[in-house]
């Protein structure tokens, strides 16, 4: 018989302890909860948690969901401020309030002191609740307003000794229209205790909660022990004219505070738009008239890259073709393939020093040409070339700058404007994220992103033009429209001044960097009967100025290519691995969550 009873203290021994480790080594001993609903429908919450701890802990955390169901299948944002953490003296303790995936967490505690093994606390937390009530229609029941509120939430890892809930409410004229439904249980528990009437106190059996109501109180009361998840939900009905809606400008206040970062590209957009117009608009340019000359003997890759601000691969083979016409360059055409030809070319190094009829982008590009010996091939253009490129391009907005067309590289003016424009976004974003009540970044994402596409939009346009800048570019499209319309009655002209092959070559590097290529060379049909002597072909062709207008793009356009790009790297890539292949319930409303130890 002793032996029995040893075995049955020793069972209940160990059932304790696991029981203990399985709470987490904590207990909630009791939770008593104050809610003051004002008249302007927010409420403000004072939960007093007595907890003992059975392990060494540094204390308690709370969750709190700031995103919740309303009671009618609806997801809405909740509204928490003036958020403090006491004992029962009031004495603050130190705490940690962090907001994320909808939930706002409060640490409680010191990372530095532990409590000791069999230690009670009393934990004070109060805070304030907007935008948590809900309204509806007359129907079966009058008009009424709703507080749907989870108490503790079913979140808590440990048991609750007993609760008590007290409810306080604007006056009720004779009780008239209140009523209210009591959840007690696991998660989803439809088992309820529901009170319509004015009492002193009524006991539910199945829910194990008293219900006490008066014009404007309400208490509920348990006493029997919560399970680790269970909680506690509580629905309160009141008419309307004690708790009125809220008007529409509130309503409206409450989306706007919820979704303030969708409004980061209003922002942006006017400051874009300001920026643009201080910063970025042209001075005015005067009207375009045809021109036959560019301004300031401008060379082609340079007319390309101020007529669009944008230095592409146009303007790098006009720079090449120029080399050429000055007699630096000496072009070799040819095909590569056996079956699938594509035509290219060797470059011949004429002259490697460079004269003072280059610009700095030619010299630049000589240089670096240079660099691949006589006779420069394809993968010596990519060798030697491609990786300056970059150097280079800044070179051509250099040339612009120097003959006073802008203060500034309008690549640096663009570039200035995105670092500015992305850090306004991001402070725009993190402002927003943190004026926001429930902190959900979801807005200030989508709106940063947003924002950012605007920025960047609007960065063409923030290189700003001087005046000087702003009539020579009027000048260099009315030459772009002289070589576009030369076939016409331009043909005449030229026909009168000198229509022969220096005035082709000295203005073809320009057609090439306008794209006008074809009909530059069209003008001249009838008139050249020669390619140029810097471009080698084999005897036995037929000539035409079309014939080598077309041959010449084949040929530059695959040695352009080659020019920008660089060769493949010999190391390893690194990366992938070889062997992966391609109507009501228990835990319902606001509020609830659940917490832990630490």
């Amino acid at each position: 018989m002793k032996a029995v009873r040893l075995a049955l203290i020793a069972l209940l021994v160990t059932l304790g302890f696991t029981s203990a480790l399985a709470q987490g080594g904590y207990r909630i001993d009791h939770w008593k909860e104050l809610i003051d609903l004002h008249k302007d429908s927010s409420y403000e919450v004072t939960e007093t948690l007595t907890v003992t701890f059975e392990e060494a802990r540094h204390g308690i955390y709370r969750i709190i969901p700031t995103a919740s169901d309303d009671g009618r299948g609806f997801n809405r944002q909740i509204y928490l401020s003036d958020i403090t953490v006491a004992d029962e003296q009031g004495n603050a303790y130190t705490t940690k309030i962090t907001w994320s995936s909808g939930n706002c967490t409060i640490r409680v505690g010191d990372a530095d002191t532990y409590l000791d093994a069999g230690s009670q606390k009393t934990y004070v937390f109060q805070y304030t609740v907007e935008n948590g009530i809900n309204w509806f229609p007359a129907g079966d029941w009058t008009a009424n307003a709703e507080l749907y509120w989870n108490v503790n939430g079913p979140d808590w890892d440990t048991t609750t000794g007993s609760m008590d809930v007290q409810v306080k409410y604007p006056d009720v004229p004779g009780g008239k229209g209140l009523r209210t439904r009591v959840f007690a249980g696991p998660y989803g528990s439809r088992d309820s205790h529901l009170v319509d009437k004015v009492t002193t106190k009524d006991y539910d059996n199945v829910t194990k909660t008293a219900i006490a109501m008066t014009a404007n109180s309400l208490y509920v009361q348990r006493s029997a022990p919560f399970e680790p998840h269970e909680n506690l939900s509580i629905v309160l009905s009141l008419p309307q004219t004690v708790i009125p809606p809220m008007s529409n400008a509130k309503r409206l206040s409450y989306v706007l505070r919820s979704n303030l970062g969708f409004m980061i590209p209003i922002f942006i957009l006017l400051f874009a738009f300001v920026g643009w117009a201080m910063y970025g608009k042209d001075p005015a340019s005067g009207p375009m008239v045809v021109q036959f000359d560019p301004p300031d003997g401008m060379s082609g890759s340079a007319c390309g890259a101020f007529i669009d601000e944008k230095v592409d691969p146009r303007d790098i083979t006009a720079g090449i073709i120029s080399l050429a016409v000055k007699g630096y360059l000496r072009i070799h055409p040819k095909e590569d393939g056996m079956i699938f030809k594509r035509k290219t070319a060797d470059l011949e190094i004429i002259k490697s020093t460079p004269g003072p009829e280059l610009g700095l982008f030619e010299k630049m590009l000589l240089s670096k040409i240079s660099l691949g010996g006589t006779m420069v091939t394809e993968m010596d253009l990519r060798t030697y070339v491609a990786p300056y490129i970059m150097q280079m391009k800044e070179t051509i907005y250099q040339e612009l700058v120097d003959l006073g067309y802008y203060n500034s590289s309008p690549q640096t003016a663009r570039g200035v404007w995105v670092a500015i424009g992305l850090v306004a976004t991001a402070g725009l974003g993190f402002i927003t994220y943190m004026l926001t009540p429930s902190h959900l970044p979801v807005a200030s994402i989508v709106g940063g992103v947003i924002a950012a596409i605007i920025v960047f939009a609007f960065s063409p346009l923030m290189s700003r033009r001087t005046s000087r800048g702003a009539k020579a570019w009027a000048k260099t499209k009315g030459f772009q429209e002289f070589i576009r319309r030369a076939k016409g009655k331009e043909i005449d002209w030229m026909t009168q001044k000198h229509p022969d092959e220096a005035l082709f070559e000295s203005y073809l590097p320009h057609a090439i960097a306008f794209g006008l290529a074809a009909e530059w060379a069209a003008a001249f049909a009838g008139i050249l009967n020669a390619p140029p002597n810097w471009y080698v072909t084999q005897p036995g062709y037929g000539y035409s100025p079309m014939w080598f207008a077309n041959d010449m793009n084949s040929v530059t356009q695959n040695l352009t290519t080659s020019a920008m790009t660089p060769p493949r790297s010999s190391g390893s890539s690194g990366g992938s691995s070889g062997f992966s292949g391609g109507g009501g319930f228990s835990g319902g409303g606001f509020g609830g969550g659940g917490g832990g130890s630490w």
